[in-house]
């Protein structure tokens, strides 16, 4: 099957794989979020990155979680090729800056590891994001 970056697909969830930057998930988050699959079934689409012969997950972390304890198959995503390191990092920094209280040490280490990836300065960084360098 051809894919597109941005086609909707299912995915095996014995494809998927985690980066080493995972953020952690409590198991009353999890518990919640398995509820919220079973009342109203995936309404959100994770995004991987194609990996070796498998996917790495960028943004839906919990999902893929849930979607294991659950005992599913399959889980809908979004195929996102040819990104540099940069822009998967990104995805997955931008993914957690929408929670209510992103994990902080997370959140820098991520900013790191992306002015690592482009060779950029604090302020270059911010530059790229859009947000305001630390004074």
């Amino acid at each position: 099957m051809q894919v597109t970056s941005l086609d909707s697909v299912w995915i095996d969830l014995e494809k998927i794989v985690f980066p080493e930057e995972v953020r952690t998930h409590s198991p009353a988050a999890l518990d919640t979020l398995i509820k919220d699959l079973n009342d109203q079934g995936q309404l959100a689409d994770i995004i991987v990155v194609p990996k070796d012969d498998c996917f790495e997950v960028r943004s839906g972390v919990a999902r893929v979680l849930a979607a294991r304890k659950m005992c599913w198959d399959k889980i809908r995503g979004i195929v996102r090729k040819d990104l540099s390191e940069f822009q998967k990092l990104s995805i997955t920094f931008f993914e957690n800056e929408k929670r209510d209280n992103p994990p902080a040490v997370f959140q820098a280490k991520l900013l790191v590891k992306m002015m690592e990836a482009e060779q950029l300065n604090q302020a270059s960084l911010a530059d790229r994001l859009g947000k305001s360098p630390a004074v």
